[in-house]
């Protein structure tokens, strides 16, 4: 299944053999590219050609390229979680690096959408504290009741880098520092997300 659009995959015709290894690259830049196809129909879904798009299969894979991202942003930082998870987001690295970003350029902002905001902010306490003391530099809103349900995470830095894990329950992901094509389609989702999406109620409410 499709992990955005939530559409079935293509099955393999029965009898198929596995692509060869030297047509993999392609095929996973066609595949990741393919998610997006839905938002954007007209877009050639192979276009992307960069060849530094790395499958990660670990959770401790998946957070070094969390900070990875994070650590990449120059102007923009944009993070969906439907649930936070601390072990990616809650850690020194990234509160570190969210400090830095921010102290890089005074309009600069990191801006998360999440479902869950009670668990996003008990269990991510750096990012709620940061909210709260700097509202106008971190912004935590919550999903509209039309994006609800997703299961999916991604990280977008400066239309450029990105970090996406199609299913929360699973570690297997992938990232790249340089894919603006992903980047931007998943930023303009965020965007579309965003538009749509809740205020937190006041932080001071759940303790924080």
């Amino acid at each position: 299944t499709n992990p955005i659009a939530g559409t079935p995959a293509a099955a393999r015709p029965a009898g198929a053999q596995p692509p060869p290894a030297s047509a993999l690259t392609n095929l996973d830049q066609a595949q990741h590219a393919a998610i997006m196809k839905p938002m954007h129909p007209s877009d050639d879904p192979i276009a992307e050609t960069d060849p530094v798009h790395q499958r990660l299969q670990t959770r401790e894979q998946a957070r070094a390229a969390v900070a990875g991202v994070f650590q990449q942003a120059q102007r923009q930082l944009l993070l969906f979680a439907p649930l936070l998870d601390a072990h990616y987001f809650n850690t020194t690295p990234v509160e570190t690096l969210i400090g830095e970003y921010i102290a890089r350029q005074r309009n600069n902002q990191v801006r998360i959408l999440v479902e869950d905001t009670r668990q996003a902010l008990l269990d991510n306490a750096r990012l709620a504290q940061l909210a709260h003391r700097l509202p106008d530099c971190g912004r935590i809103r919550q999903v509209g009741e039309n994006h609800r349900g997703l299961r999916e995470v991604f990280v977008v830095a400066d239309h450029q880098g990105y970090f996406h894990q199609p299913h929360i329950e699973r570690a297997d992901s992938i990232t790249s520092s340089h894919a603006p094509r992903t980047a931007v389609q998943l930023a303009r989702r965020f965007e579309q997300m965003w538009e749509q999406s809740e205020p937190v109620e006041d932080l001071g409410r759940l303790g924080l």
